[in-house]
Protein backbone atom coordinates (compact mmCIF):
# COMPACT_ATOMS: atom_id res chain seq x y z
CA UNK A 1 0.00 0.00 0.00
CA UNK A 2 1.38 3.46 -0.82
CA UNK A 3 0.03 7.02 0.04
CA UNK A 4 -1.59 8.49 -3.00
CA UNK A 5 0.20 11.68 -1.92
CA UNK A 6 3.33 11.07 -2.06
CA UNK A 7 3.81 7.91 -2.71
CA UNK A 8 5.32 6.57 0.63
CA UNK A 9 5.39 2.41 0.97
CA UNK A 10 3.08 1.83 4.31
CA UNK A 11 2.52 -0.53 6.47
CA UNK A 12 -0.94 -1.90 6.83
CA UNK A 13 -0.38 -0.58 11.05
CA UNK A 14 0.29 2.68 9.65
CA UNK A 15 -2.29 5.48 10.96
CA UNK A 16 -0.40 8.53 8.98
CA UNK A 17 1.72 8.92 6.08
CA UNK A 18 5.61 8.89 7.78
CA UNK A 19 6.48 11.35 4.75
CA UNK A 20 3.48 13.65 4.69
CA UNK A 21 1.34 12.98 7.01
CA UNK A 22 -1.68 11.69 5.15
CA UNK A 23 -4.52 10.32 7.41
CA UNK A 24 -4.41 6.23 6.12
CA UNK A 25 -8.05 6.33 6.19
CA UNK A 26 -7.69 9.04 3.20
CA UNK A 27 -5.08 5.96 1.32
CA UNK A 28 -6.30 4.13 -2.00
CA UNK A 29 -4.38 1.22 -3.03
CA UNK A 30 -2.21 2.06 -5.69
CA UNK A 31 -1.33 -0.15 -8.80
CA UNK A 32 2.63 -0.51 -9.56
CA UNK A 33 2.52 -1.36 -13.54
CA UNK A 34 5.30 -3.24 -15.15
CA UNK A 35 8.62 -1.59 -15.34
CA UNK A 36 9.24 0.22 -18.91
CA UNK A 37 11.66 -2.01 -20.96
CA UNK A 38 15.21 -0.07 -21.23
CA UNK A 39 15.89 2.46 -23.58
CA UNK A 40 11.80 2.81 -23.50
CA UNK A 41 12.13 6.20 -20.92
CA UNK A 42 10.65 6.42 -17.54
CA UNK A 43 11.41 5.81 -14.21
CA UNK A 44 12.24 1.70 -13.59
CA UNK A 45 9.30 1.49 -10.62
CA UNK A 46 5.93 3.59 -11.59
CA UNK A 47 3.58 4.07 -8.67
CA UNK A 48 -0.45 6.16 -9.59
CA UNK A 49 -3.33 5.68 -7.39
CA UNK A 50 -6.28 3.82 -8.18
CA UNK A 51 -8.75 6.16 -9.53
CA UNK A 52 -11.87 4.38 -9.57
CA UNK A 53 -15.04 4.54 -11.50
CA UNK A 54 -14.80 7.20 -14.54
CA UNK A 55 -17.63 10.07 -14.45
CA UNK A 56 -17.68 12.46 -17.39
CA UNK A 57 -15.38 12.56 -20.56
CA UNK A 58 -14.35 14.96 -22.46
CA UNK A 59 -12.84 14.46 -26.05
CA UNK A 60 -11.27 17.31 -28.22
CA UNK A 61 -7.65 18.75 -29.47
CA UNK A 62 -5.07 21.67 -28.59
CA UNK A 63 -5.52 24.63 -30.73
CA UNK A 64 -2.96 25.26 -34.16
CA UNK A 65 -0.44 26.58 -32.17
CA UNK A 66 3.07 25.55 -32.37
CA UNK A 67 4.27 23.74 -29.21
CA UNK A 68 6.05 20.52 -28.89
CA UNK A 69 5.54 18.01 -26.39
CA UNK A 70 7.98 15.50 -25.40
CA UNK A 71 8.34 11.88 -26.11
CA UNK A 72 6.48 9.52 -26.29
CA UNK A 73 3.66 12.17 -25.58
CA UNK A 74 3.83 13.76 -29.10
CA UNK A 75 -0.13 11.83 -29.28
CA UNK A 76 -1.20 15.13 -27.27
CA UNK A 77 -1.53 17.04 -30.54
CA UNK A 78 -3.60 14.63 -31.95
CA UNK A 79 -7.43 13.73 -30.66
CA UNK A 80 -7.35 13.91 -27.17
CA UNK A 81 -9.56 12.03 -24.35
CA UNK A 82 -10.52 13.53 -20.77
CA UNK A 83 -11.83 11.49 -18.54
CA UNK A 84 -13.18 12.72 -15.59
CA UNK A 85 -12.94 10.85 -12.07
CA UNK A 86 -13.99 11.10 -8.77
CA UNK A 87 -11.03 12.89 -7.32
CA UNK A 88 -8.59 12.45 -10.59
CA UNK A 89 -8.46 13.50 -14.22
CA UNK A 90 -6.22 11.37 -16.87
CA UNK A 91 -5.47 12.20 -20.53
CA UNK A 92 -5.17 9.04 -23.25
CA UNK A 93 -5.06 9.88 -26.62
CA UNK A 94 -7.81 9.07 -29.35
CA UNK A 95 -11.11 10.16 -29.02
CA UNK A 96 -14.57 8.63 -28.93
CA UNK A 97 -17.04 8.13 -31.33
CA UNK A 98 -20.68 9.83 -29.66
CA UNK A 99 -23.77 8.78 -29.72
CA UNK A 100 -25.79 9.86 -33.43
CA UNK A 101 -27.81 12.10 -31.22
CA UNK A 102 -24.68 13.73 -30.39
CA UNK A 103 -24.39 15.30 -33.95
CA UNK A 104 -28.21 16.41 -33.34
CA UNK A 105 -27.81 17.42 -30.12
CA UNK A 106 -24.76 19.98 -30.36
CA UNK A 107 -25.70 21.05 -34.41
CA UNK A 108 -28.39 23.35 -33.55
CA UNK A 109 -31.44 21.39 -34.53
CA UNK A 110 -34.85 22.42 -33.59
CA UNK A 111 -35.28 22.98 -29.31
CA UNK A 112 -37.34 20.15 -28.81
CA UNK A 113 -35.42 17.72 -30.81
CA UNK A 114 -32.12 19.12 -29.42
CA UNK A 115 -33.57 18.45 -25.52
CA UNK A 116 -34.69 15.06 -26.50
CA UNK A 117 -31.32 14.02 -28.64
CA UNK A 118 -29.21 15.72 -25.54
CA UNK A 119 -31.13 13.61 -22.96
CA UNK A 120 -30.97 10.22 -24.73
CA UNK A 121 -27.13 10.55 -25.46
CA UNK A 122 -27.00 11.70 -21.54
CA UNK A 123 -28.41 8.59 -20.50
CA UNK A 124 -26.34 6.26 -23.10
CA UNK A 125 -23.28 7.81 -22.44
CA UNK A 126 -23.14 7.20 -19.05
CA UNK A 127 -23.98 4.14 -19.10
CA UNK A 128 -21.33 3.59 -21.80
CA UNK A 129 -18.92 5.72 -19.35
CA UNK A 130 -19.93 3.07 -16.25
CA UNK A 131 -19.35 -0.01 -17.98
CA UNK A 132 -16.45 1.63 -19.67
CA UNK A 133 -14.21 2.20 -16.71
CA UNK A 134 -10.68 0.55 -17.62
CA UNK A 135 -9.39 -1.61 -14.31
CA UNK A 136 -6.34 -0.33 -12.08
CA UNK A 137 -3.94 -2.52 -14.25
CA UNK A 138 -4.77 -1.33 -17.42
CA UNK A 139 -4.35 2.24 -16.26
CA UNK A 140 -1.23 1.16 -14.68
CA UNK A 141 0.24 -0.55 -17.80
CA UNK A 142 -0.87 2.52 -19.97
CA UNK A 143 1.02 5.09 -17.97
CA UNK A 144 3.65 2.64 -17.79
CA UNK A 145 3.25 2.78 -21.46
CA UNK A 146 3.59 6.52 -21.84
CA UNK A 147 0.01 6.58 -22.69
CA UNK A 148 -1.98 8.00 -19.93
CA UNK A 149 -1.55 11.53 -18.42
CA UNK A 150 -3.08 12.10 -14.74
CA UNK A 151 -3.83 14.60 -12.20
CA UNK A 152 -5.19 15.43 -8.73
CA UNK A 153 -8.25 16.99 -9.70
CA UNK A 154 -7.65 19.70 -6.94
CA UNK A 155 -4.83 20.56 -8.38
CA UNK A 156 -6.10 21.75 -11.33
CA UNK A 157 -8.40 24.55 -12.28
CA UNK A 158 -10.96 25.79 -15.35
CA UNK A 159 -9.93 29.03 -17.08
CA UNK A 160 -13.04 30.77 -18.29
CA UNK A 161 -12.88 33.45 -21.56
CA UNK A 162 -16.19 35.50 -21.55
CA UNK A 163 -16.97 36.63 -24.83
CA UNK A 164 -18.22 40.43 -25.04
CA UNK A 165 -21.56 40.85 -23.70
CA UNK A 166 -24.31 41.34 -26.53
CA UNK A 167 -27.08 44.00 -25.54
CA UNK A 168 -25.95 43.87 -22.12
CA UNK A 169 -26.63 39.77 -22.10
CA UNK A 170 -23.54 37.54 -21.22
CA UNK A 171 -22.81 35.17 -24.03
CA UNK A 172 -21.62 31.72 -24.22
CA UNK A 173 -18.06 31.52 -22.99
CA UNK A 174 -15.55 29.32 -23.76
CA UNK A 175 -13.28 26.90 -21.43
CA UNK A 176 -9.80 25.35 -20.46
CA UNK A 177 -8.44 23.05 -18.33
CA UNK A 178 -5.40 24.46 -16.79
CA UNK A 179 -3.00 21.90 -15.02
CA UNK A 180 -0.04 19.90 -14.42
CA UNK A 181 -0.16 16.16 -15.20
CA UNK A 182 2.20 13.64 -13.95
CA UNK A 183 4.34 11.68 -16.76
CA UNK A 184 6.87 8.49 -16.27
CA UNK A 185 9.11 11.45 -15.29
CA UNK A 186 7.84 14.39 -14.66
CA UNK A 187 5.11 16.81 -14.54
CA UNK A 188 3.65 18.13 -18.13
CA UNK A 189 2.14 21.72 -17.95
CA UNK A 190 -1.35 21.28 -19.89
CA UNK A 191 -3.93 23.40 -21.07
CA UNK A 192 -7.18 21.56 -22.54
CA UNK A 193 -10.40 22.89 -24.45
CA UNK A 194 -13.75 21.96 -22.78
CA UNK A 195 -15.41 21.71 -26.03
CA UNK A 196 -16.69 18.56 -26.67
CA UNK A 197 -18.70 16.38 -23.83
CA UNK A 198 -20.48 13.50 -23.26
CA UNK A 199 -23.23 15.59 -21.36
CA UNK A 200 -25.48 18.20 -22.94
CA UNK A 201 -28.51 17.96 -20.58
CA UNK A 202 -26.57 19.63 -17.45
CA UNK A 203 -23.58 21.60 -16.94
CA UNK A 204 -20.51 19.47 -18.15
CA UNK A 205 -18.18 22.80 -16.72
CA UNK A 206 -19.02 22.79 -13.26
CA UNK A 207 -19.39 18.28 -13.58
CA UNK A 208 -15.89 18.19 -13.73
CA UNK A 209 -15.39 19.71 -9.89
CA UNK A 210 -12.42 22.40 -10.79
CA UNK A 211 -12.74 25.84 -9.36
CA UNK A 212 -13.58 28.12 -12.23
CA UNK A 213 -11.01 31.13 -12.72
CA UNK A 214 -11.56 34.00 -15.89
CA UNK A 215 -8.57 34.57 -17.15
CA UNK A 216 -10.10 37.18 -20.02
CA UNK A 217 -13.20 39.08 -20.60
CA UNK A 218 -15.29 40.97 -23.01
CA UNK A 219 -13.99 39.38 -26.08
CA UNK A 220 -15.48 38.88 -29.59
CA UNK A 221 -16.65 36.17 -30.94
CA UNK A 222 -14.58 36.52 -34.15
CA UNK A 223 -11.47 36.87 -31.30
CA UNK A 224 -12.13 33.75 -29.58
CA UNK A 225 -9.74 31.39 -31.26
CA UNK A 226 -6.91 33.82 -31.68
CA UNK A 227 -7.31 34.73 -27.66
CA UNK A 228 -7.35 31.22 -26.53
CA UNK A 229 -4.18 30.87 -28.85
CA UNK A 230 -2.29 33.24 -27.33
CA UNK A 231 -3.12 31.49 -24.00
CA UNK A 232 -1.88 28.37 -24.92
CA UNK A 233 1.48 29.96 -26.05
CA UNK A 234 1.99 31.83 -23.13
CA UNK A 235 0.63 28.65 -21.36
CA UNK A 236 3.32 26.63 -22.39
CA UNK A 237 6.24 28.98 -22.38
CA UNK A 238 5.99 29.29 -18.45
CA UNK A 239 8.27 26.66 -16.66
CA UNK A 240 8.07 25.92 -12.98
CA UNK A 241 10.67 23.45 -10.69
CA UNK A 242 9.87 19.87 -11.80
CA UNK A 243 7.77 20.35 -15.15
CA UNK A 244 8.83 20.77 -18.47
CA UNK A 245 8.30 23.56 -20.28
CA UNK A 246 6.84 23.50 -23.28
Amino acid sequence: MFCTQCGHRLSTTDRFCAACGLPVGRISNVVEPPAPAPGAGGDARVVIPAFGRARLKWWGHLPPVKVAFPEPYSWLLGDITLTVFENYLTVTPGSERRSDAAGIATGGGMPLVTLVAGSVRSVKDKVVTVLGTPSSEALGQSFAAGELLWCRKNEAEIWEFQQKRFFGLKTPSRHALNCSLHSTSRKIRFLFPLDRCQETFFDPVNAVGCGVIVKASGIKEDDMVEAYADAVRSFFTISSDGERAL
